[in-house]
């Protein structure tokens, strides 16, 4: 129908005609306005009532086209739009507006309406409730508070009944949010919950309701797995799982969007490095029925134009690295110490139908045109791994694992780079830092995120490193610093899938094949540790905390008379003048510092002061660090019960004031210095060169190495 017997249709549409008019019409009318609200393939019945009774019932498919080729239409509602007759002229406007308005911007000024009943909320909403509600049928209404009178829409979700004892969440929306949210000015989703809530029914399936209308978090969740959730599938670790068994049921789908690595072609070699062109698939849309898991990758199915790009380092060590558009970001983060690059190195490469050769005297890669992967081999053509592929499953309705790619998620706006590595029976993972469970964490998920441990018991833990080597004989260190999740084994058993947050991806693969060689070549990479001097690895005597300074002499006094064989005294948290309170100055129970040490070195101790690297507003020492620009900025945060700010370990000016309270230190006496917290960065902080959340899992690193290297410069080693 052309766009001017549309706009006449429904202009002739009255309430009395819509009650008995063709079904098509009304079709007519919606579809025109929901396929520009809401772009995608799914079903809405919608029912007029008149004076509370059902007078008639249309079921409209929004998107004609089928799912997939061949097969059945979509057709199953996922929402009952129950619609008081009063309130079809505003329904009719905005049909009539969005027709009027075409391929328009249909955000400006003059186009917004001022009044009347928009169903973009509800949409919007349906986009939200259908990823985490699918299998739940219950009510929602919704209230318009006008100044005299309110006027109330229905969801029924998944074509549930509407009697009353079903479970429904009843929100009042007062007049001016819903003036807000017609101008654009509020998103309706968030809108939703700023009205007053009332709660009914069931309400264990109310809460579930009430969780899928809530705005997504800005922030991850504190720990052990910060939000880099990805899937959408039947699997436990999904949030808002739907029923596999229908491969039609995924209209949640949407919510995220993905550009997985299928096919390759190389662009260009410069030296050891081959640059490959990559096409990344929508793995969540690219779905056949063929039981062997295939995707559509012709030149016909859209994808996204990726850059794919593999540095040698050395025969044993390569690079990966990952982007849409036509190139890889350089990545240069803290965490790389040396360049590793074997100059001498040499690298072949053999074009064959299938996959492209890469070989070095150490191993041969196999990377594959088509069904994109990375066959890993040794010298003597044993496979040691392979990364990249698809996953193992049968049909493509679950995603256990990802190929290597990009996912977007638009209901928190973050982005995740993916990859795999297989997994063989009987092959042990170790690694990820310090981790208070078992060695192998072969079937764990592991989640990096800097948290205070408060013990040993939990997966929270102060020490993530982005490294783990296998038993198969390799080793891999991601080469980022947003939160990391591996789920090693633990959603595919036959994957080590990692999920880092960014729009790139960035690892390091290191052949060994004995744990000791991948080992040393990671810290040829990352920074080896200097032996430290012999003393500190003595006995160490410590408690939260010695409160005086003759409470310390005491205790020396003691551990000598009575024989025990120390090396160290720890003082901890209450040398200065508040418990707690650090500003690098010793309070008055300790009135003589550099007298204690000196005893304490004639009774051959050595002592460890306690500090943390953030900054008490209440004290004096606040002002100095303002005055001089050595902390984050974005604002302060609770630290017990104080208010404090963070110095900015990445400004160098800010590195040499810390550095300068430390030496003090040591000029008094003090032989080590605990670096203890800097894990409580937030992200609404600023620092100079990355932002707060960039700085999370880096600030320990960077913290510890301002104390190293102060301590180095002091001592010579």
């Amino acid at each position: 129908m052309s766009k001017t017997k549309t706009l006449n249709t429904i202009r002739n549409l009255t309430p009395d005609k819509v009650l008995f008019s063709p079904g098509g019409r009304l079709k007519i009318a919606l579809v025109q306005m929901a396929a520009r609200l809401l772009p995608g393939r799914f079903a809405v019945r919608f029912s007029l009532l008149d004076d509370g009774e059902l007078q008639r019932q249309v079921r409209i498919k929004f998107g004609l086209r089928s799912l997939i080729p061949g097969s059945h239409t979509y057709d199953t509602p996922r929402l009952h739009l129950i619609i008081e007759r009063s309130d079809w002229l505003a329904l009719q406007a905005e049909a009539l507006r969005a027709v009027e308005l075409g391929q328009g911007d249909a955000s400006s000024e003059q186009d917004q309406p001022k009044s009347g009943l928009s169903l973009k909320p509800i949409f919007d909403l349906l986009r939200r409730l259908d990823r985490d509600l699918a299998d739940l049928r219950g009510r929602i209404l919704i209230n318009f508070l006008e100044p005299d009178h309110t006027r109330t829409l229905t969801l029924a979700l998944n074509d549930a009944a509407l009697s009353p004892a079903g479970s429904f969440l009843d929100v009042d929306i007062p007049r001016p949010v819903l003036d807000r949210i017609l101008s654009g000015e509020l998103d309706p989703s968030s809108a939703l919950l700023r009205g007053r809530i009332h709660v009914g029914g069931d309400t264990g399936l109310a809460a579930r309701l009430m969780n899928a209308l809530s705005p997504p978090a800005a922030r991850p969740p504190s720990l052990p797995t910060p939000n880099t959730y990805v899937g959408l599938s039947d699997h436990p670790l999904d949030q808002g799982a739907i029923n596999f068994d229908n491969v039609f049921d995924l209209f949640g789908i949407p919510s995220r969007t993905a550009a997985c690595v299928l096919r390759i072609d190389l662009r260009e070699r410069q030296g050891n490095s081959f640059i490959f062109h990559a096409r990344g698939y929508d793995v969540y849309r690219n779905r056949r029925m063929e039981m062997d898991h295939t995707y559509v990758t012709d030149d016909e199915m859209p994808h996204t134009g990726m850059t794919w790009r593999l540095d040698f380092l050395r025969a044993d060590v390569y690079r990966v690295r990952l982007a849409a558009g036509g190139s890889v970001p350089e990545n240069n983060t803290p965490m790389i110490a040396s360049d590793i690059s074997d100059p001498q190195l040499e690298v072949t490469l053999e074009e064959h139908a299938e996959y492209f050769l890469l070989r070095t005297r150490a191993l041969s890669l196999k990377v594959y045109r088509d069904d994109f992967r990375t066959e890993v081999l040794n010298a003597t053509g044993r496979k040691v791994t392979e990364s990249g592929g698809r996953q193992k499953t049968l049909f493509s309705t679950v995603l256990d694992s990802f190929p290597s790619g990009l996912i977007h998620d638009d209901d928190s706006g973050l982005d995740f780079a993916v990859e795999n590595f297989t997994l063989s029976p009987g092959e042990a993972v170790y690694g990820f830092g310090e981790w208070f469970s078992t060695l192998n964490k072969r079937g764990q998920t592991v989640g990096l995120w800097a948290i205070d441990g408060m013990g040993n018991t939990s997966g929270r833990t102060y020490k993530n490193i982005p490294f783990f080597m296998s038993t198969a004989g390799y080793g891999v260190f991601v080469n980022h610093v947003l939160p990391i999740t591996f789920f090693v084994g633990s959603r595919s058993y036959v994957h080590n899938l990692l999920v880092a947050e960014g729009d790139s991806l960035d690892y390091y693969f290191f052949y060994g094949p004995s744990l000791k060689k991948i080992a040393s070549a990671y810290t040829d990479l990352t920074g080896k540790s200097p032996v430290p001097p012999k003393w500190s690895f003595g006995l160490w005597v410590s408690r939260i905390s010695y409160d005086s300074q003759e409470e310390v002499q005491e205790t020396a006094r003691r551990l000598r008379a009575e024989k025990y064989p120390a090396d160290v005294i720890g003082v901890d948290t209450n040398w200065f003048e508040g418990e707690w309170q650090c500003d690098w100055q010793f309070g008055p129970r300790f009135p003589d510092p550099a007298g204690m040490f000196r005893q304490l070195r004639e009774q051959n101790l050595r002592v460890c002061l306690w500090q943390w690297p953030y900054v008490c507003e209440h004290l004096d020492i606040f002002e100095e660090a303002q005055e001089k620009g050595v902390l984050a900025e974005g604002g302060n945060f609770d630290m017990l019960l104080f208010k404090v700010r963070t110095i900015d370990m990445s400004k160098p000016e800010a590195v040499e004031w810390y550095q300068a309270q430390l030496r003090r230190l040591f000029d008094l006496g003090a032989a080590a210095i605990k670096v203890d917290f800097g894990e409580h960065v937030r992200d609404y902080e600023s620092y100079q060169k990355y932002t707060g959340r960039e700085m999370h899992n880096l600030y320990p690193l960077l913290y510890n190495q301002a104390a190293f290297e102060i301590t180095q410069e002091y001592f010579g080693r």
